[in-house]
């Protein structure tokens, strides 16, 4: 629909509401997970199982140099946290996972007492990496780690 001047020339285009129209988009199509519609909202009816993506740079990782001495250490792999790899400490209940809290993703090296929600902190770094950053580890008040700042360096056997 377009309307006219008081002169009877096309003035720009409107729609049926009377509003500018300035450029006619195309419905974005929907994308397709196996055989169902993908829906972008509050509750898809379908919930794609999608496989998780991790970058596991070593079967085995070391933890060196930190200020805590019961972090370092070998850790292996351990299953996933926040759907890549995490890496525990072959002689304690010392963890290296990566967390997300609202917009901030953060990789942790923690002690679990009774779980993942029940810990003392040591080092993190802010990273949403796949994989646990070699530097970069940092503390804050509520962390229990000291200097020097860890690092961690990967190993094939």
């Amino acid at each position: 629909v377009y309307t006219t001047s008081q002169f009877g020339q096309r003035a720009q285009a409107v729609n049926q509401f009377g509003q500018p129209v300035y450029q006619q988009a195309a419905p974005a199509p929907v994308p397709v997970y196996g055989q169902q519609p993908v829906y972008a909202g509050a509750a898809p009816a379908v919930i794609p199982q999608q496989p998780i993506r991790q970058e596991v740079k070593g079967p085995h990782c070391t933890v060196s140099f930190a200020g805590n001495p019961e972090v370092n250490g070998t850790y292996v792999l351990n299953g996933q946290q926040d759907g890549v790899a995490s890496y525990k400490h072959t002689t304690s209940n010392i963890y290296l996972m990566r967390a997300t809290t609202g917009r901030s993703t953060n990789w942790w090296i923690s002690l679990w007492k009774s779980g993942p929600n029940d810990t003392d902190d040591y080092y993190y770094a802010q990273s949403a990496a796949m994989a646990p950053p070699s530097s970069g580890w940092m503390v804050d008040r509520h962390c229990k780690g000291r200097q020097p700042m860890p690092q961690v360096v990967y190993r094939q056997s």
